[in-house]
């Protein structure tokens, strides 16, 4: 149906959203009757959109959809390097809550593997890309959808030695006093060492 002879108007809850009528394309010609909105995030919340018809007594209202604005998936650190053996936790922000799931994979598995949680083990020198990706059940039609996604860079590097650091040169019997110990090169942090198993 042609939309200038068709009352249907969008109405949005709130401004969190924006919603537009999408032009026909003849590349890609929409099903017989179908109409398309594109719906865009203006700021982030929850709100409501529904679709009204007609005038007066004539109206017809569609049932309300709930829609969330949330920030892009984003993971942490963005550039990982560990040692064989060595692991390091992967930290997420962003993405629909509370109802996705982040589900990471790696693309080169034989030098470095992540599990459901998102520890990252080294396990052969080389680079990899993990991704990780928010995941959910459409409630409408219970299908799967990947809301939002992002990947980091991994580097499995040797180490070349192990620095000792204290905050003290000379102290008197009895002291006790603190020591951390850094890999060679300085981008393998205390912690990295000490996640790999001897």
């Amino acid at each position: 149906p042609s939309t200038e002879y068709l009352d249907l108007r969008p109405v949005p809850d709130s401004g969190i959203i924006g919603v537009k009528l999408q032009p026909h394309d003849k590349k890609a010609p929409f099903a017989l009757g179908e109409i398309r909105y594109t719906v865009t995030g203006l700021e982030l919340g929850e709100t409501a959109l529904k679709f009204i018809f007609g005038r007066g007594k004539r109206e017809i209202q569609s049932h309300r959809a709930f829609i969330q604005v949330f920030p892009p998936l984003r993971l942490f650190p963005r550039n990982m390097t560990l040692i064989m053996g060595s692991k390091f936790q992967i930290t997420s922000r962003g993405g629909p809550q509370p109802d996705a799931n982040v589900e990471y994979t790696v693309t080169s598995a034989n030098i470095a593997s992540v599990d459901a949680s998102g520890v990252v083990t080294g396990n052969k020198l080389g680079a990899s890309v993990i991704i990780g990706k928010a995941v959910g059940i459409n409630k409408v039609t219970g299908q799967r959808v990947v809301y939002s996604q992002d990947s980091i860079d991994v580097h499995v590097i040797q180490v070349q030695g192990i620095k000792i650091h204290t905050p003290l040169t000379r102290m008197k019997s009895g002291t006790v006093m603190p020591v951390w110990a850094e890999g060679i090169p300085d981008v393998l942090s205390p912690i990295i060492i000490g996640s790999v198993n001897p």
